[in-house]
């Protein structure tokens, strides 16, 4: 039950979470299908929304249309180049940027101490294995009854009590913890340098490059001045072919995928701004991001992290205990057994009697053993003390306060708003521009003989009646035969399927008798 439950609160979770950037990206779908609308649906019907050029209506004078149409676009451009603007060079995508590689400095040093811890514990474990056959023997020259059978006189600590606490330091020593430094190596420092060259790698490919940032910028600016430019020709009625060409086959293409890209990036921002906001606020309990973390924590596979992991996310790493005491203890046993060599061999050296007492024995190898036992445990014990350091929580916890409490819960959201915004804002004014794109065109005038996709605007056609009752007879011949027929090839030459224009050729051809004396009337 209890998974069930679980399972049906992940899956509304993920409903709620894909609502936003379904939301988002159905108003882009439901205006492309409006879009691909319009162009079936011919300038007859929608006018300049079909792409086509805008017809001027016969008998009007100051047609207001191209002027208001071609500044709403101009405007459009302008919003749109500011947009890309600002976002890419002073905040938005700038702070995404910023913070992204924040995020993956940060990444780089928790790599950093990943990998040094690796290879600091390699040469502890490298060491400690050459030393064990060295301590070994040392401890059987200790043990020996003929290292010295009587007591020198010396005026501290007898020898043999210090032979005798050397020996005991040495063997506690035992294995030199070699099991847990291997087990530290791989499935501590190992994991830590593959999730961070894991988490390095996703910084490099999804955080915000700025590469990617001035192709955002050049491309939307660009394309944006080159349908000014057009427009401001068109405007002047003085259109540029070529300029008009390249604008509606090449540009206009490329301006539709940059915006349809424009738009899938806002709805997955919709999507990620749900998520960072329940990841920051701690879940379903809200707190702080350190209740998520836990969580993930809690969640992964591996044992062995997790009290490394929730030490270094401590509130407080004064009162946080350390999670691997055998490392301390392994130092501390270090520091014992350099202390109790270096207190023996100063009780050796002190003694004025020593070798007479001993029988002669020369104790130069005993020395030197010291000499190379103290060395090792030296390099040894700097390496757990390096490793101690690396894994402290004053090492990492200001990282990881950094990178998710600093950069992922406060410059990521505030720059996003910033991103968001500017983006919708530019999708959305770049989706007016499409619409609109007719502006760089030509305005076809009332005294050009409109084809049949440019006629626009169907009301007119007793304007063009009109206007067609008033040719000479070389157009409209005497006979009412031959007059309908050059009214019929006429209409009939723009567009053989115009139904409207078919609908008045069949009124006028029932109206014969009276249209056939208007004619002659003209042409007398």
């Amino acid at each position: 039950a209890a998974a069930a439950a679980a399972a049906s609160s992940r899956r509304d979770y993920t409903l709620g979470t894909l609502f936003v950037g379904t939301f988002l990206f159905a108003f882009f779908f439901i205006w492309m299908l409006l879009l691909a609308i319009f162009m079936c649906c011919g300038p007859k019907k929608v006018g300049f929304l079909a792409g086509f050029r805008m017809k001027e209506p016969y008998g009007k004078k100051n047609f207001k249309t191209p002027g208001i149409v071609r500044t709403v676009f101009v405007f459009s451009c302008l919003v749109v180049i500011a947009g890309v603007a600002l976002s890419t060079f002073v905040w938005g995508f700038n702070d995404l940027k910023t913070a992204s590689d924040q995020g993956l400095d940060i990444t780089q040093n928790f790599l950093e101490i990943a990998q040094q811890g690796r290879d600091i514990v390699t040469f502890s474990i490298l060491n400690a294995a050459n030393s064990i056959a060295l301590r070994d023997t040392v401890v059987d020259e200790l043990r020996a009854e003929v290292f010295c059978a009587a007591d020198p006189d010396t005026s501290g600590q007898p020898i043999s009590e210090g032979r005798n606490t050397l020996v005991q330091d040495l063997y506690a020593l035992d294995d030199f913890s070699i099991d847990e430094l291997r087990t530290l190596r791989i499935s501590g420092f190992g994991k830590m340098a593959s999730s961070g060259e894991d988490w390095e790698y996703y910084f490099n490919i999804f955080g915000v490059q700025q590469w990617q940032l001035l192709t955002y910028f050049v491309l939307f600016a660009a394309i944006s001045l080159f349908f000014m430019i057009g427009t401001f020709f068109a405007a002047a009625g003085k259109p540029l072919k070529a300029l008009a060409c390249w604008n509606t086959w090449f540009l206009l293409p490329m301006f539709l995928i940059l915006v349809t890209l424009a738009w899938s990036i806002v709805s997955f921002y919709g999507i990620g701004a749900v998520m960072n906001s329940d990841f920051c606020s701690g879940g379903e309990a809200p707190g702080s991001p350190d209740v998520t973390i836990s969580k993930i924590i809690e969640a992964n596979q591996n044992e062995y992290l997790k009290d490394i992991y929730n030490y270094w996310i401590s509130e407080s790493c004064n009162t946080a205990t350390f999670p691997l005491p055998f490392l301390p203890e392994f130092q501390t046993n270090l520091e014992k057994a350099i202390s109790s060599m270096s207190n023996l061999r100063e009780l050796m050296v002190a003694a004025t009697n020593l070798t007479a007492i001993c029988g002669g024995k020369d104790f130069g190898a005993i020395y030197g053993y010291f000499t190379l036992l103290t060395d090792d445990y030296s390099a040894i014990s700097t390496n757990i003390t390096n490793t101690i350091e690396l894994l402290e929580c004053s090492n990492v916890n200001p990282m990881y306060k950094e990178l998710v409490h600093d950069v992922a819960c406060h410059d990521v959201p505030e720059a996003s708003i910033w991103a968001f915004g500017s983006l919708l804002i530019v999708s959305f004014f770049s989706m007016v521009m499409i619409t609109i794109r007719s502006s760089w065109l030509d305005v076809i005038k009332n005294e050009e003989v409109p084809s049949s996709f440019e006629i626009a605007y169907p009301q007119d056609l007793e304007g063009e009646k009109r206007r067609n009752s008033n040719l000479s007879s070389e157009v409209f011949n005497d006979s009412p035969k031959e007059n309908n027929k050059s009214k019929n090839k006429y209409f009939r030459e723009g567009d053989e399927d115009d139904e409207d224009i078919n609908r008045e050729l069949e009124m006028l051809e029932a109206d014969d008798e009276s249209e056939n004396g208007r004619n002659r009337s003209y042409i007398g």
